[in-house]
């Protein structure tokens, strides 16, 4: 009957465990997700246009009151979508932007424009 007891104060304890260590591995790769991490130079489509990730912007040069959601990016080599963005009152500006984490965002130019400066 002793044993027994032992059995299940162990077995208890190993699924305290394994439960702890699920929830720990879920939250690490909850952090890990919430924030997209593009190298620049990566391609995107956004509005079925083929963009390239031209360069990184601080919040310092962009606030993020000077900007607005403009539909979504597919980030096809990572099989994503995040949402993006607009300069506010320029609805035609070719730049898109994506969040940059806490670094502020990433500026999107479309391929042709790539193409036509080179």
């Amino acid at each position: 009957m002793h044993g027994g007891r032992v059995a299940l104060i162990l077995m208890v304890a190993a699924l305290g465990a394994i439960t702890t260590a699920c929830s720990d591995g879920a939250r690490a790769g909850a952090t890990a997700t919430a924030v997209v991490q593009v190298e620049i130079g990566a391609n995107a489509r956004f509005d079925e246009v083929a963009y390239v990730a031209a360069e990184r912007v601080g919040i310092d040069r962009l606030p993020r009151d000077r900007v607005e959601e403009a539909g979504e990016a597919r980030l096809e080599a990572q099989v994503r979508r995040v949402p993006a963005f607009r300069l506010k009152n320029a609805p035609n500006a070719a730049l898109r932007y994506t969040s940059d984490g806490a670094r502020g965002w990433m500026a999107w130019q479309p391929f042709a424009v790539l193409y036509a400066r080179r």
